[in-house]
């Protein structure tokens, strides 16, 4: 019986070792990043939003400085993220020989937050709601619109509770600028890390 007890016991505190441990935010930063040049953003938010009007290494550059900036979370001049990070898949763990081990992600990309432009954000609600629609009918996303899915480090949900403007996108970003008239799909998808 005290064998029993002894053995409960050490199987909770391995538990309660495995959430402390995992309990961390490691996307989190104490200062939000958000814009601190309101001028620079302003100054490449037409620029980056028409990739094809510019050489590739041009718009690459003016890229690197919005996003090195943080233009792309200026929710002062419409854009809209996730209220919070998102699992895109399922993230597993065994307690194995007294340890909690094997943690393994089985999600298509890292989790995400989803950071959308004034454009993609009113798309989105004109068209994306609630009830039913013939989605062959709806109209396609304006030129310009840009959707940014900022990747990171797996189990999302020690960072579920965090402002989105704290995190840290340790993998990178998926870039989507809508441009019909440019590429075969009509988006210019990128990648900043």
């Amino acid at each position: 019986m005290l064998r029993s007890i002894f053995l409960v016991l050490v199987g909770v505190f391995s538990f309660a070792q495995l959430l402390m441990a995992q309990d961390v935010c490691k996307a989190y930063r104490p200062d939000p990043m958000v814009p601190t040049d309101p001028a620079l953003c302003e100054s490449l938010k037409e620029t980056v939003r028409h990739p094809f009007s510019l050489r590739l290494d041009k718009h690459e550059e003016a890229l690197n400085q919005f996003f090195g900036n943080w233009c792309h979370r200026d929710s002062e001049n419409g854009w809209v993220s996730d209220k919070f990070v998102r699992e895109i898949g399922p993230y597993t763990t065994r307690f194995t020989d007294g340890d909690w081990t094997d943690n393994k992600y089985y999600g298509f990309h890292a989790p995400v937050v989803i950071w959308y432009s004034p454009e993609a954000f009113e798309w989105i609600k004109e068209n994306r709601s609630h009830e039913e629609a013939d989605i062959s009918q709806e109209p396609v996303v304006l030129d310009g619109a840009m959707i940014i899915k900022e990747m990171l480090a797996p189990p999302s949900s020690v960072c579920r509770d965090v402002d989105v403007t704290h995190l840290y996108p340790q993998y990178g970003a998926a870039i989507m600028i809508r441009d019909t008239e440019a590429s075969h799909d009509g988006w210019f998808w990128g990648y900043y890390g």
